[in-house]
């Protein structure tokens, strides 16, 4: 069963801190990259060696899957099943259909749909507030960069924080509905994640999609 954080300390400081009117917390695994990079280094075929370090969006699919349907995803075995069925790429654990991640692992879904968060905020934080996990696509502003799952919200009477699982290294926990940008908090102060190589150097990652599954 995925983790109960529903009473995490780390999530719990921070609704107190902030003097939070609502919390919503999702139970949620962490990231799964190492066991995907022991799985491919064991192996013979060096043509997955490198997926470990794409696969933001496959780690974040099989997080919202755990926590829909209540199981583990052994991710070795979803990688494994996943390539042979054509719903990602091996070599860098491509999303081609969403859809067919769910079905390929056993879940029953109707579609995936993907919608930007401009516009859409009040729906974003009613999924969650429904139970239903959410995938969040990261940009500058919104050319993707990386994808984190999303397993909650903070309201407070200025703002809300969507609750966020970095399947990376920046350590991202939280977003602002306001201004969209990722972060983690360091004694109590905001530490915003940024991109550190390509055109995009130094520039500040925001959330500006999300997607779900429709059961």
């Amino acid at each position: 069963m995925p983790e109960n954080n529903i009473i995490d300390d780390a999530i719990a400081e921070v609704a107190k801190m902030l003097n939070a009117i609502e919390l919503v917390v999702l139970p949620m695994n962490g990231d799964k990259q190492a066991a995907l990079k022991k799985f491919t280094d064991a192996d013979t075929d060096k043509g997955n060696d490198n997926a470990f370090a794409a696969a933001c969006a496959f780690y974040s699919t099989c997080l919202a899957l755990e926590t829909m349907t209540g199981q583990d995803i052994d991710i070795e075995k979803a990688y494994y099943a996943c390539v042979q069925s054509g719903a990602i790429r091996k070599q860098d654990a491509l999303i081609w259909s969403y859809e067919k991640i769910a079905s390929t692992l056993g879940v029953s879904v109707k579609r995936f749909d993907a919608l930007y968060i401009k516009g859409n905020e009040d729906l974003m934080i009613d999924l969650l507030r429904k139970k239903i996990p959410l995938v969040i696509f990261l940009g500058a502003p919104d050319l993707l960069n990386h994808v984190e799952p999303a397993h909650g919200f903070i309201r407070t009477a200025g703002e809300t924080l969507v609750l966020l699982k970095d399947v990376g290294w920046q350590n991202d926990t939280h977003f602002s509905v306001g201004d969209r940008r990722t972060f983690h908090f360091e004694k109590n102060v905001r530490k915003y994640s940024m991109i550190d190589h390509g055109p995009l150097a130094n520039t500040q990652r925001k959330a500006y999609k999300f997607g779900y599954f429709i059961v």
